[in-house]
């Protein structure tokens, strides 16, 4: 799955903590000279293992820190049930391909998928079902697209994939393994039988990517009004 850009704040943290580490070896190494010059034998292991330790607990510190940092980013940039894009992240992956897709001429088209009748799942089943049922239709899904293809939940139980060099042709091929692929898992390990209809739509010359994703609603429309379980292109 496509990542969005690293801020780089954990190489600044490192930084930091590489400046506190120096500092602090510096201070020992003064203690050091200090009790060298008292000949104080006891004072000079004790500087010593005072700068070990401070080293340690601020190596400690930063990798605490990026690690805290990590779960923030990611926090920010995923949804926290299925592990798809959130719709924020979502927004900044589709706004650099549709530039990248105007700049180099090539393909750029969106599915958007639905859980046929999923408050009936819901209903029937709880909510502690139908959260496993959200997260076995993302992962089936992923699966069943490319690597690099990013998947986002777009709300409740919609998702959006974004298929980046696919015409109108492929994308509804692309679609259809999402949803065979996200139906065969939820069936396998969930034990829950359902459907997915998906919506697809290639960008046109100087469309923006809000409007893309309107046509891509209005064809997931078209198949929930024709029957539901199926692809219908716009």
């Amino acid at each position: 799955m496509e990542e969005l850009p690293k801020t780089g704040l954990g190489e600044k943290g490192q930084l930091i903590a590489t400046l506190i580490v120096i500092l602090a070896v510096g201070f020992a190494a003064s203690l050091l000279f200090a009790s060298a010059s008292e000949s104080s034998y006891g004072s000079i292991a004790a500087a010593a293992v005072a700068a070990v330790a401070i080293a340690f607990a601020v190596l400690s510190a930063s990798r605490s820190l990026d690690r805290f940092q990590n779960r923030l980013e990611r926090s920010a940039s995923y949804d926290q049930l299925t592990g798809a894009f959130n719709c924020m992240a979502f927004s900044v992956l589709c706004d650099h391909a549709v530039k990248e897709a105007r700049r180099n001429g090539t393909a750029l088209s969106v599915a958007m998928f639905d859980i046929d009748g999923f408050a009936k799942v819901v209903e029937s089943r709880g909510r502690q079902a139908s959260d496993k049922a959200l997260k076995l239709v993302a992962a089936g899904g992923q699966s069943g697209l490319r690597q690099c293809d990013p998947l986002c939940r777009w709300g409740g139980d919609e998702f959006v994939a974004l298929l980046e060099s696919c015409d109108s042709a492929g994308s509804v091929t692309a679609a259809d393994k999402f949803r065979s692929s996200a139906v065969g898992l939820c069936s396998a390990e969930g034990g829950v039988s359902l459907t997915l209809s998906a919506g697809v739509a290639t960008l046109r010359p100087d469309e923006s990517f809000y409007s893309l994703i309107g046509r891509a609603d209005e064809a997931l429309l078209a198949a929930k009004r024709s029957g539901r379980n199926r692809t219908v292109a716009l």
